[in-house]
């Protein structure tokens, strides 16, 4: 895949790795990469969901909107780049309500 190609071309160019895993930075030492240019600097996006979790829990959003939370991963999404083109996108289903 192109994402990916792009990914190992820029990781062999970099001088620091900032890694978000553990097993990101098992994937970079299988790559050959030295253990001084990769850093373990955590997720984000799981961080930010965790310092927010109450306060969105506490928020009527969800009930304003008649919504529930769901989370879905297509695969298909970045496999096939015809489906991210109109009018095949989006590539799932429409919001549920409950």
């Amino acid at each position: 895949m192109p994402e990916e190609i792009n990914r190992v071309v820029t990781d062999r160019l970099s001088d620091y790795l900032f890694a978000p895993s553990a097993d990101a930075v098992a994937n970079l030492r299988a790559e050959g990469h030295r253990p001084e240019q990769i850093e373990l600097v955590g997720n984000v996006m799981v961080d930010t969901l965790l310092a927010n979790r109450s306060r969105a829990a506490e928020g009527d959003t969800l009930s304003r909107l008649d919504s529930i939370p769901v989370s879905m991963a297509w695969s298909r999404c970045t496999d096939q780049p015809t489906s991210m083109t109109l009018p095949s996108w989006p590539p799932c289903s429409s919001p549920l309500t409950k």
